[in-house]
């Protein structure tokens, strides 16, 4: 009973929310607070709005509230994809099971947030552009310093030991809850996961260009 209360898709992605909004509050506070903001306008020559608006409490509920329905709707489409592959295959396994198995994987993800927190209160971040070019261990740390062109950098960070441990933890999830071969599950977690994940590249890459040409 305690299992199941644990592996509840109703606990466990408030969970994902809980972890991500507390190391969200401790980049706020220790990190991207305003002090860091003022030294951000004194070295690149940003203005006082820029400062009140990053640091205003209102756009931050607003943030988060966004954060949250983007994530349950990344989580809802990864779960929906995986189900249209499973029913594809004639594999019987419900959409609640599926989105269960994606709220616990996702878990994986919370663990560079971590270490980008955690590194950069030991080591604070000198811009904004620092701070967003950090991911640990992908491809786009090795040319960190680099001049990355800027539709490149969002694909070289998704490039990461996190995303092969997402994979194959999807896969051996999958693999204990329906018992089958786990070498069809890392293939029925590849061919729905990473279409949505090439697509979502292409999107993210696109605005990333449009919001930052250069």
């Amino acid at each position: 009973m305690t299992s199941k209360f644990a592996f509840n898709p109703f606990v466990l992605f408030p969970l994902n929310i809980a972890v991500l909004f507390l190391l969200v509050y401790t980049a706020d506070t220790f990190i991207l607070n305003a002090n860091f903001y003022e030294q951000a306008v004194a070295n690149s020559g940003l203005n006082w709005e820029t400062v009140l608006l990053n640091t205003s409490p209102k756009l931050k509920l607003l943030l988060y509230t966004a954060s949250v329905l983007l994530l349950l709707l990344k989580y809802s489409l990864i779960a929906l994809l995986i189900y249209t592959t499973f029913y594809l295959n004639e594999i019987k396994v419900s959409y609640q099971s599926i989105f269960r198995i994606v709220c616990l994987a996702e878990l994986v993800f919370l663990i560079p947030a971590a270490i980008k927190v955690a590194w950069f209160i030991i080591y604070p971040p000198t811009g904004l552009d620092q701070w967003a070019a950090f991911y640990p261990l992908s491809i786009h740390s090795v040319f960190s310093g680099s001049s990355i062109p800027a539709a490149i950098t969002y694909p070289l960070q998704l490039l990461n030991a996190f995303e092969l441990i997402y994979i194959l933890m999807l896969s051996y999830l999958f693999y204990k809850l329906l018992k089958n071969d786990f070498d069809q599950m890392i293939k029925i977690v590849l061919i729905s996961y990473l279409p949505g994940l090439f697509v979502w590249t292409l999107i993210a890459s696109y605005f990333t260009v449009m919001l930052n040409p250069s």
